[in-house]
């Protein structure tokens, strides 16, 4: 999976710094970021790591993102995501 974001990454971005929006509370969480550090690492752009398990970080978490104009995002797979994102 990883291998073919890379690959996608490589080919519709010229952007020098992706984001990674995860919940550390999740149990795979610590996986999916190594992971996602080892990708950033190998196509050589910045990574910023950006933490969030309730709402209102979620919010910040956006934010924050706008602010640094952050052009790429990679959001760490998680029921919390989900549950969010479908909330009315």
């Amino acid at each position: 999976m990883w291998g073919e974001a890379r690959v996608s990454w490589q080919k519709a971005s010229n952007a020098t710094t992706i984001g990674f929006l995860w919940n550390p509370r999740y149990a795979a969480a610590q996986r999916q970021l190594r992971d996602v550090q080892e990708a950033a690492k190998d196509i050589g752009i910045n990574l910023r790591v950006i933490s969030a398990s309730s709402e209102q970080e979620i919010e910040a978490a956006f934010s924050l993102i706008a602010q640094e104009k952050i052009l790429g995002l990679v959001i760490g797979v998680d029921h919390f995501w989900i549950l969010y994102a479908t909330r009315p």
